[in-house]
């Protein structure tokens, strides 16, 4: 059944980018990994069940019609958005490949990264000419970020080469992908090799049409 869902664009199945580039230079394809994960793909329904379902009986009452927003909460609402962001993201990793210039250069594989008890990585590549990106992907206003972002990322930047010590001798570059413009004081620590907004990317999906 999940199978049927995957290939329906309901569900997406994804794993650390480590067990993926192992599955793709495997001389026979590995069995399921452990760390495999399952989650709604499709938009609609993942405001359906966060919003829609568990007010269904109310909302057939017509609690909400007057004010529709009462049954939603802003914090929730924010949260998803942030959910849809970082997955808007990771299925356009084309797009920021381009905006890094890196794109149609170098090969590479992409993807999340994460162990159980571990730190996650939204989105990272590693590129053929050993060389890693971190991707911090946030969904944000000016006020909501703060140079906490910048002590996040390098905790997983160490996490990583910690669990993956083939890759110590890599390169290692960071981003900060934000659906508005980074604080300057982010931009002036330096820290973040690529900043890189929202609206960068469509203009870049735009140019492919």
């Amino acid at each position: 059944m999940l199978q049927e869902l995957v290939e329906l664009d309901f569900i997406e199945r994804y794993v650390p980018i480590t067990t993926a580039i192992k599955r793709a230079t495997a001389a026979r394809k590995p069995a399921e990994s452990r760390h495999t994960r399952y989650a709604i793909a499709d938009e609609y329904l993942q405001f359906y069940y966060r919003f829609i379902d568990r007010h269904a009986a109310d909302i057939d009452k017509g609690k909400y019609s007057r004010n529709p927003t009462q049954a939603i909460s802003r914090q929730d609402f924010s949260k998803l958005m942030g959910f849809s962001f970082e997955r808007w993201c990771r299925k356009n990793e084309y797009l920021i490949a381009r905006q890094m210039r890196f794109a149609d250069v170098v090969e590479y594989f992409h993807g999340p990264w994460y162990e159980h008890g571990s730190v996650q990585i939204d989105l990272m590549f590693i590129r053929k000419d050993s060389k890693l990106i971190i991707c911090e992907v946030k969904y944000n206003n000016e006020s909501t970020l703060t140079q906490q972002v910048i002590r996040d990322v390098q905790e997983k930047v160490d996490a990583f080469l910690a669990a993956n010590p083939k890759y110590a001798r890599h390169t290692v570059e960071t981003a900060l992908i934000t659906t508005e413009p980074a604080p300057q004081a982010i931009a002036r620590e330096g820290y973040f090799t690529y900043l890189i907004t929202a609206e960068q990317l469509l203009e870049r999906a735009g140019t492919q049409q």
